[in-house]
């Protein structure tokens, strides 16, 4: 997908165009490739006391337009994100929809047909699939509901999304990526014709996203307009139209997707080469050999409910070992029973010959440390900071009170290594980015290097600079102090950038093992689908 090419411009002007290319099916709205953008900011500048968030951005999305939004954690995208949505009341600048001025209240935004999607999802898990979608279409008007008819319409407008749920199913019950789905549902569902997107496939496989995209799209072209607020390069170029960079606040960039590499938007967001942005462009990297020394992690012949079929892996002192693996692929299951967080109906689990019982076990005893690819379970969200840092090392630090001013060192040290901006120990999770929340979770980790590290999707929800950062802590880590890291991921960049050697799952088994040649993303993906066994120099 992309533009309909714009007229050569004589002034050597940039590539930007507001048009959306008119779907195969010719019934798309922008067609008429209205003067007015469904939505333009102009000037809009944000400041949180001595920070600026945004400075003087302006940006504009067309009727039945798909329009990424990248950049660095902190750069601005989720603040910009709310302002459209009128949560956050700029310090100067403007924003109209369809030509009307807004006032930057939600009340305002939400008239307008502007709905967004955070991160952090807000269904209500007791109530079932039919209830969170036709309560979100109320707003504060009060109304009589015929819930059996309810059901039947909201049952029909998940058949339209291609979602394969019953909607009187508990929200509760269904998997994190069947949940935010459900979400974005509901913004349709209430009406929503400009709908921010922010980090929507961050929980979804690649089928899951794909069928996702192909609503969006079905949307887009009957007038729909869609901001993606995302790390995931691969959904910009597959399944937008234009793309917003930016940096520090400002705009470094517009383009049109068909017309833009990976790697021109990497830089455009970093300024800079690194790891990350290395294997984004395509670079291959030499997988290690096997070490002989003694395995740390030895996972043998494991089966366990509901994914793990056969599966069996190693990890030694010192190494960083990756998992790739999609969803349903079983990779994520393993991580916890490497952790003891699920018990395997056969083979075994053990760290340096121990087996492991549970996650206190493997915690107290074992020296094991363990990141969940949902970081809501592992954050307390009501603590400060320094509370969530310290917290799993208190029985090793002091017992069990810690003096302040040592739990605020201690965190502002662990901070600083990661580069978290705009939060010192008394801050709340809760306002911080989902990078920088994914950051506390690895100072808290760090704070006594354990003699195991199990992450799962640890760069998730994390812009490119911010991905090297955490790729380079991981990699000292098992250097500086011997410390054994398995790191699960459905990104194959996330893995090649860390790892000294791959293993590949799906359908609940080691599909491949790649170590001592070169890999690149693309081997990843070929294994995945391939299976082979054994793949070395």
């Amino acid at each position: 997908m992309g533009f309909e090419r714009c007229p050569d411009r004589a002034d050597g002007g940039d590539d930007r165009c507001t048009t959306p290319r008119t779907g195969a099916d010719g019934d798309s709205a922008a067609q008429s490739a209205e003067a007015v953008p469904t939505v333009r900011l102009e000037g809009i500048t944000v400041r949180y006391g001595g920070i600026t968030a945004l400075d003087g951005v302006d940006f504009q999305v067309a009727r039945g337009e798909v329009r990424a939004l990248l950049g660095e954690n902190g750069a601005g995208k989720s603040t910009l994100g709310k302002v459209i949505a009128g949560a956050v009341r700029p310090n100067a600048g403007s924003a109209t929809v369809d030509g009307h001025l807004l006032d930057f209240r939600p009340s305002s935004a939400i008239r307008a047909g502007v709905r967004i999607i955070s991160q952090e999802m807000s269904l209500y898990p007791p109530l079932s699939v039919a209830e969170n979608l036709v309560t979100g279409g109320f707003g504060h008007r009060r109304r009589l509901v015929r819930w059996r008819q309810a059901q039947a319409t909201a049952q029909d407008h998940l058949d339209q999304l291609g979602l394969s749920i019953d909607a009187r199913r508990k929200v509760g019950e269904l998997s994190v990526a069947e949940q935010q789905m459900i979400e974005i549902a509901r913004a349709l569902f209430s009406g929503g014709k400009i709908v921010v997107l922010d980090e929507p496939t961050s929980a979804l496989g690649v089928a899951e996203a794909d069928r996702l995209f192909a609503f969006i799209r079905r949307m887009s072209r009957k007038g729909t307009s869609f901001v993606l607020i995302t790390h995931f390069l691969d959904d910009v170029m597959a399944h937008t139209d234009s793309a917003t960079v930016l940096r520090n606040g400002s705009v470094a960039g517009e383009r049109r997707t068909a017309k833009v590499t990976k790697n021109d938007l990497v830089r455009l967001m970093v300024g800079a080469d690194n790891r990350i942005a290395s294997v984004v462009s395509g670079a291959e990297f030499r997988l290690q050999p096997v070490p002989e020394s003694r395995p740390r992690l030895r996972i043998a012949r494991v089966a366990a409910p509901s994914r793990i079929t056969d599966m069996s892996l190693e990890v030694h002192p010192g190494e960083v070992v990756g998992l790739f693996g999609d969803i349903g692929s079983g990779s994520v299951e393993l991580a916890e029973a490497a952790f003891g967080v699920r018990q395997a109906h056969s083979g075994s689990v053990e760290v340096d010959g121990v087996a492991v019982r549970s996650p206190e076990h493997s915690v107290r005893t074992l020296e094991s440390a363990y990141i969940p690819q949902d970081r809501r379970e592992a954050l307390a969200f009501p603590q400060h900071a320094a509370a969530n840092v310290t917290i799993a090392q208190l029985h090793r630090l002091l017992g069990l009170r810690l003096a302040r001013s040592k739990e605020f060192a201690i965190t502002s040290e662990q901070l600083g290594r990661l580069s978290v901006k705009s939060c010192d120990p008394r801050t709340l999770p809760g306002t911080l980015s989902g990078g920088n929340q994914q950051k506390l979770l690895f100072a808290r980790c760090l704070v006594r290097p354990p003699r195991l590290m199990i992450l799962v999707e640890p760069t998730r929800g994390m812009d490119v600079g911010a991905k090297d950062d955490v790729v380079r802590l991981i990699r000292s880590s098992a250097a500086e102090h011997g410390t054994a890291v398995l790191v699960v991921s459905a990104e194959p960049e996330s893995i090649l950038a860390v790892a000294d050697r791959v293993y590949v799952a799906q359908q609940g088994r080691i599909r491949a093992h790649l170590h001592d040649c070169p890999a690149s993303s693309s081997t990843l993906m070929t294994a995945a689908h391939l299976g082979e066994t054994e793949i070395s120099a």
